[in-house]
C-alpha cells in the first residue's frame, strides 16, 4: 500500500469516527466494519529518520500548502519547491523511498505521508525529552493530520 493509500485510509476511517489504537512503535490499528481490522506498519523505523530528512520534512510542512513536485524539463522528478527552499532530486528521491512523502498520481502536490509525521513526532518526542508514554498520542495526531492533507483536490 502506498502512502497516499494509506493517508486515504486513515482519512475514511476518522470520518466515520472509527477509534484508532497506536502502538509505541509506530504501528496504527484501524478497526473495520465487523470486527475485522487492519494494521498499518511503518516500512522504516521512525527512528533513521536522520537530521536532514527531519530538516526537509520540517521544510515542507513550514510550507505544505504551497510544496510542490519540480520537475525538469523532461518530465522526470527533479525536487521539490517549498517556500524559498528547494529539496533536490537525491534527497526528494530518499523521502519518498522511506515513505516519509506520498506520491499520488498525475499530481504534484507534496504532503507528509502519516509515516513521516510519526518519524517526526518520535524525533520531535525525543529532542524535547518527553515521556516515551506520550509517543501514542503523538503518533495518532500525526496520522490524523496527514489523513486530512491526502484529500484528493
Amino acid at each position: 500500500m502506498t502512502g497516499w493509500e494509506a493517508d486515504l485510509m486513515i482519512g475514511r476511517a476518522a470520518s466515520k469516527n472509527r477509534m484508532f489504537s497506536t502502538r509505541e512503535y509506530g504501528a496504527l490499528t484501524i478497526p473495520g466494519r465487523v470486527a475485522r481490522s487492519r494494521t498499518l506498519e511503518m516500512a522504516v523505523d521512525p527512528k533513521k529518520l536522520t537530521t536532514r530528512q527531519f530538516e526537509d520534512l520540517t521544510l515542507i510542512d513550514r510550507d505544505e500548502h504551497r510544496a510542490h513536485f519540480v520537475r525538469d524539463g523532461q518530465g522526470l522528478l527533479a525536487g521539490i519547491a517549498a517556500g524559498m527552499y528547494r529539496i533536490p532530486r537525491i534527497r526528494t528521491s530518499i523521502l519518498l523511498d522511506r515513505g516519509w512523502l506520498p506520491y499520488r498520481p498525475n499530481s504534484d502536490t507534496v504532503w507528509i505521508s502519516a509515516a513521516g509525521r510519526m518519524a517526526m513526532a518520535f524525533r520531535w518526542r525525543a529532542e524535547q525529552g518527553l515521556n516515551w508514554r506520550l509517543l501514542k498520542g503523538l503518533f495518532l495526531d500525526a496520522a490524523l493530520t496527514a489523513a486530512s492533507a491526502a484529500r484528493p483536490r
